[in-house]
């Protein structure tokens, strides 16, 4: 798993690598930073709070590096 591209990892991929260690909340924002581009096809709405995010973010890598985690998906946003 760790040498999947953090970029194109889905949601799903992300909680063995939380579980294990191997990635950080912080990572998984900086691979999310990115604007999403798609084309007429993708119909979807998004809030985007990169100031919340990262404080939200910043909170669970706190937790994760006391491996004491509000969850498997703690630091996902």
């Amino acid at each position: 798993m760790d040498a999947a591209d953090p970029f194109t990892m889905a949601i799903t991929q992300w909680a063995h690598p939380f579980a294990t260690r191997t990635r950080s909340p912080l990572e998984y924002r900086a691979s999310r930073s990115t604007p999403l581009v798609g084309g007429p096809h993708i119909q979807a709405l998004a809030a985007y709070d990169p100031e919340t995010a990262r404080l939200q973010v910043a909170e669970a890598a706190q937790h994760w590096a006391k491996s004491a985690s509000n969850g498997s998906m703690d630091g996902v946003s």
